[in-house]
């Protein structure tokens, strides 16, 4: 999640068809996607528990497309690649805990793991950037491949993904960014134009009249949260009869967005809307707005879109009513698959320096067809 970069039309493969592509958010029509983002249920990589030469030179930025590649250094990003090689891959999660996090490494241990020369290795950074970049130092000493890593926070992240770059080891962000480009490549949504989304949703579709709404954030020291935040406010800020009322973190838990739900709505009596900035947060305020009385009185919305765990998941509260909307955040592990592939079996001499895989709206006109899919994709061997 990251707000560097910009859409590149090329790469936006994934979510194919009808799928909807998050610069195209001006639309009042509800997206509907041929191919969401798989989510598998059970990881099999090797989950490890957290414990206590020369840089590539950066990559040129197209004039015609912004945010793809026209040139690197004109070596291989990787200083070991071939189609016959073994590799080590280290993925550095930020943490277990999170539905979202679960998805994506579980997609992502299926991916690699239909490659024989590869070996992914994913470790929880626990929710601290201190454990986390300690396991990002261990990955130089150990001589990994490949990095992929979600950093905790941008700005404590950033020496450890330099060194890992600086070491001419190819780093893979994903969903989150660092606060320099010492780093091969971005995958992540637009957080933005996802906001947005949002807000013209709950605008055009659920308060047509107009109303006070608020926002519970996710941490704010993530830029994921930020974008989510601001773009939800550029997109009601079309309409000049909604109004913002209260806007505070629940740093994406559920249990903290119980308690956060529990004040604004006492706070502000008159809010008719909360925007969660993901579902697991709509799911503790859900708590909250029944223990108020308020079920059906407050309309919801969130981002992430999974289908796990069971009954607490973006697609149930969708089809139960919970919410109005959810918007499907991608994994990036597809994307992420395919440019690892390119970069230590095909010795790709660049990459898109920027990657923004399409997003969907998802709402009780398409939940049951976009969750059969995602449950399809993710049984499928």
């Amino acid at each position: 999640m990251m707000s560097k970069g910009s859409v590149s039309a090329r790469l936006l493969a994934y979510l194919s068809g009808a799928a909807l592509i998050v610069s195209a958010c001006s639309s009042s029509a509800t997206p509907a996607p041929t191919q969401p983002p798989t989510q598998p249920a059970t990881p099999q990589a090797t989950m490890v528990a957290p414990t206590g030469g020369a840089s590539q030179p950066a990559a040129q930025a197209s004039p015609w497309f912004p945010g793809d590649v026209i040139g690197g250094s004109g070596k291989p990003i990787a200083k070991t690649c071939g189609p016959n090689g073994s590799y080590q891959i280290a993925y550095s999660q930020s943490n277990f805990a999170e539905p979202y996090r679960a998805a994506a490494d579980a997609q992502m241990t299926k991916l690699f793991a239909t490659v024989p020369q590869f070996h992914l290795t994913i470790t929880d950074g626990t929710g601290d950037s201190n454990v986390q970049n300690t396991q990002l130092n261990d990955d130089i000493t150990k001589g990994v491949d490949l990095v992929m890593t979600s950093p905790q926070a941008s700005t404590p992240g950033t020496p450890a993904v330099t060194a890992i770059y600086n070491a001419g080891i190819p780093v893979i962000l994903l969903d989150r960014g660092i606060d320099t480009d010492a780093y091969t490549a971005f995958i992540g949504g637009d957080n933005v134009a996802i906001g947005k989304m949002a807000g013209e949703y709950v605008g055009k579709n659920l308060l047509p009249s107009g109303g006070d709404v608020a926002i519970v954030e996710g941490d704010q020291t993530t830029q994921p949260a930020l974008d989510r935040q601001n773009g939800f406010e550029a997109g009601v800020a079309e309409f000049p009869n909604i109004h913002v009322v209260a806007a505070q973190t629940a740093n994406w838990r559920k249990a903290d967005a119980e308690t956060v739900t529990k004040d604004m709505l006492t706070a502000h009596p008159t809010i008719k809307f909360i925007y969660f900035a993901n579902d697991e947060m709509e799911s503790g305020g859900a708590i909250a707005i029944a223990d108020a009385g308020l079920t059906g009185k407050v309309l919801t919305g969130g981002t992430d879109g999974l289908v796990s765990p069971a009954g607490d998941n973006g697609m149930y509260q969708v089809s139960s009513g919970q919410q109005a909307f959810t918007i499907i955040y991608p994994t990036n592990a597809s994307e992420a698959f395919a440019m690892v592939k390119d970069i230590l079996l095909n010795c790709a001499t660049s990459v898109p320096k920027t990657t923004h895989p399409a997003v969907t709206l998802v709402d009780k006109t398409n939940v049951a067809r976009v969750t059969a899919d995602l449950l399809a994709a993710a049984a499928a061997p």
